[in-house]
């Protein structure tokens, strides 16, 4: 097939492209799962699937994990450790097949292909229907994705949120079309229902929106507080039933998830110790609980969930006061984990293996591509990455691995394909940007 063949398929028919790559990341996602299962004790899962089973076995929104709340068996061990919409939908399912793992896997892959729709989307937005098409070959080669097919997470899911949500945002900036609006609210509140990060999107988009308003001079656009409210209701109403929930639960307003503080802690109480800056594995981070536990015993009182990470937070940020300058080096060295996962597993106690080499091969491509369509992506692309980055210097002040870049990787994905687009024959890219 010549050149002009291949560019009259990519311009007049990149569905049939789309709908190849959809079923290449089915069939390759599949032989991931049956290479290796979904363990369901093992980890991250087993926390997750702890909330599950006692959701499905009408227990409540129960969990009780010490390494998070050392108190939790002597309370009624209500938990806000995991967001609700990944519980409930895993629930679910698992109900529906007595808790499945090939079912599971399933989801999580159905998520990928969704997430690839997304990413195809926001790449033809922003650069054609070409540039859509290279920033969904992306994601079908996205090695870190591949490993949350495994998992039970809500990451994927936020991600799906985020790439819909992302595209409205998108449309608002050029249409601003109420609809859009609506549906920026919506997808965004479901994704903090998701993955709570999602809220430091919403706010970092937020800044992004009023930044553009300003560099565009173009005064106030016709009905935007009527559009804005339209928004923020539906962001609120998705919201709210969390919201109050944890609310009567906790006896204090609620938001997003009861970690925050124990993150905080765990990952910066080395600050106060004069050693190299790491990832903070789960050795060390009992030693560090512990030493907590025993400065505050009320620790082992029955306190709520929302009370002991209070505690977590404010001894936290004593430390970071503390010792300032400390805690501004270890926050530049998260990008080596947030970007590469470098440093995570080995706290884990595996060695780094092929995967891991590849993965960091491919996040320093996509790095390097990330950067050239910033550059030829002209002030509206700025503008997106911008938004992306107040999102990951978010995760760098708290903690970071790699899985926590999935839930914005479409727009990732979505700029790097500009700069490898740029690279590409005029006929091929269709730039509209």
């Amino acid at each position: 097939m010549g050149r002009s063949h291949v560019s009259a398929l990519v311009q007049q028919h990149p569905q049939y492209v789309l709908a190849f790559l959809a079923f290449v990341v089915f069939f390759l996602g599949l032989a991931v799962s049956i290479a290796r299962p979904m363990d369901l004790s093992a980890g991250q899962n087993g926390s997750w699937f702890g909330v599950i089973q006692n959701v499905q076995q009408g227990r409540g929104f129960k969990s009780c994990e010490m390494d998070y709340v050392p108190n939790c068996a002597l309370t009624e061990q209500y938990t806000a450790t995991r967001e609700p919409i990944p519980v409930f939908l895993f629930a679910f399912l698992g109900t529906l097949t007595n808790n499945s793992v090939l079912l599971f896997e399933l989801f999580q892959i159905s998520m990928v292909i969704l997430i690839l729709f997304g990413v195809f989307q926001i790449g033809r937005e922003l650069g054609g229907p070409g540039t859509g098409l290279v920033a969904a070959l992306l994601w079908v080669t996205y090695l870190p994705a591949v490993r949350l097919e495994t998992s039970l997470t809500g990451d994927l899911l936020e991600g799906v949120f985020v790439a819909f949500g992302f595209l409205r945002f998108i449309r608002i900036l050029q249409d601003n079309q109420w609809k859009d609006w609506l549906g920026f609210g919506i997808l965004f509140g479901l994704a903090a229902l998701s993955r709570s990060a999602a809220l430091i999107l919403v706010f970092s988009l937020g800044l992004v929106y009023i930044l553009s308003l300003v560099l565009n001079r173009r005064g106030i656009p016709e009905r935007l507080f009527l559009n804005i409210s339209v928004s923020v209701l539906a962001f609120v109403l998705i919201l709210l039933p969390w919201f109050i929930r944890n609310w009567l639960t906790f006896d204090q307003p609620l938001i997003g998830g009861t970690l925050l503080g124990y993150n905080l802690y765990r990952h910066n109480a080395i600050v106060a110790q004069d050693e190299p800056a790491h990832y903070v594995g789960p050795v060390e981070a009992q030693r560090l609980v512990d030493e907590l536990v025993a400065r505050h015993p009320e620790m082992m009182t029955p306190l709520n969930e929302a009370a002991v990470d209070d505690i977590f937070r404010q001894e936290a940020i004593q430390l970071i006061q503390a010792h300032p300058l400390r805690y501004m080096k270890l926050s530049f060295y998260r990008f080596l984990p947030l970007w590469f996962n470098i440093g995570v597993d080995e706290q884990y106690g595996n060695d780094m293996s092929t995967f891991d080499v590849l993965i960091v091969i491919e996040q320093t491509v996509i790095l390097l591509f990330l950067m050239l369509g910033l550059r030829a992506g002209g002030r509206f692309v700025r503008l997106m990455g911008l938004a992306v980055a107040i999102y990951l210097l978010a995760y760098m002040a708290i903690e970071a691995q790699l899985r926590y870049v999935i839930p914005v990787a479409s727009i990732i994905l979505a700029i790097a394909s500009i700069g490898i687009s740029s690279l590409l024959p005029e006929s091929l890219r269709s730039a509209r940007r």
